[in-house]
């Protein structure tokens, strides 16, 4: 289960369409989402296209956004996405998310980040902003490697403080190569220079815990800023990783957050009944048990919750 992460890379204009394919990302979830600028205004016409699974795959044409900065794709299966927005000026944004086609889903809204002015100020000739145009199109087209000499060569243009958004762009080839290694280096020579850089952190931390090292994840998570969130499936597996060590507490803190902070997963409550239940706290636990058959009453763990419910109501414990 890889969590959702978000990745920006350099933009100006760069665009690309998924093909539909055979059709079987088709079923019967909705997904939303608005796009803005920084300032938290509409953004239209930004492409919005979705791929079916973790990477850049099949799924429905590529749609653009209203005046009002929103999109929405009905008739999708469900399972982990790939949501990639385009918009000229701005810094590409890509990152995953869950679909449930039986219930309603969160509302994915992105805040797209402009090209910073301090690589345009610095822009010699041009050179910086053609080798980063470059990278673009190569990673587009599915060329990490080309994509990452096009960077490299741009960072040798730049100030040491400029370097973050273009590592951060090398660091999303890196992954787009499967080379985690690197990606995870990319992302702490990003995080060297700038210790509080919001994406580095969101991006490092899910991709720890995506490979197992929750405890080496929960330490940029707890860097981040308050309201910056990871997906639900960063903390879920962090406090998956201490209730199977016997941490009841730290696990309940983990699923307590997600519930505040993503009230309709329903993984949540099924981990946090499990919690509960190990704490004595039947009437809670109960409670977390049928909220999670409200939320999705043809889930996979439903049974499991019914058999914890007539145990609970018997008087179990």
């Amino acid at each position: 289960m890889r969590a959702f992460v978000t990745f920006f890379v350099l933009s100006v204009v760069i665009g690309s369409v998924v093909p539909a394919g055979a059709q079987d990302w088709t079923g019967r979830g909705r997904v939303r989402g608005t796009v803005l600028d920084p300032g938290g205004n509409p953004v239209e016409g930004a492409e919005v296209t979705l791929s079916a699974g973790q990477e850049a795959g099949e799924g429905p044409p590529a749609i653009l956004t209203d005046k009002k900065g929103r999109w929405s794709y009905l008739g999708l299966k469900g399972g982990n996405w790939l949501v990639r927005i385009v918009k000229e000026g701005f810094m590409i944004s890509e990152g995953q998310f869950p679909l449930n086609e039986f219930s309603a889903n969160r509302a994915i809204v992105v805040n797209l980040k402009p090209i910073p002015e301090e690589l345009l100020q610095e822009a010699q000739g041009d050179v910086v902003l053609e080798q980063l145009e470059r990278g673009n199109a190569l990673l587009a087209d599915g060329k990490p490697l080309e994509a990452r000499v096009e960077y490299e060569a741009a960072l040798t243009e730049l100030e040491l403080e400029s370097h973050p958004p273009v590592l951060m762009a090398i660091a999303r080839a890196y992954y787009q190569e499967d080379n985690l290694e690197q990606t995870e280096a990319t992302l702490l020579k990003t995080l060297e220079i700038d210790p509080d850089h919001v994406d580095a952190l969101k991006l490092i931390s899910s991709l720890l815990v995506a490979a197992g090292r929750e405890q080496d994840a929960k330490v940029y998570m707890d860097r981040l800023p308050e309201g910056q969130l990871l997906h639900a499936d960063a903390y879920l597996n962090v406090g998956i990783d201490y209730y199977n060590a016997g941490e009841l507490d730290a696990a309940l803190e983990e699923f307590d957050r997600v519930v505040a902070s993503y009230p309709d997963n329903a993984d949540a409550y099924y981990y946090r009944g499990l919690v509960l239940l190990n704490r004595g706290e039947n009437e809670r636990a109960a409670g977390d048990f049928r909220k999670l058959i409200e939320l999705q009453p043809d889930g996979p763990r439903v049974v499991e919750a019914q058999e914890f419910l007539k145990y609970l109501d018997g008087g179990g414990g």
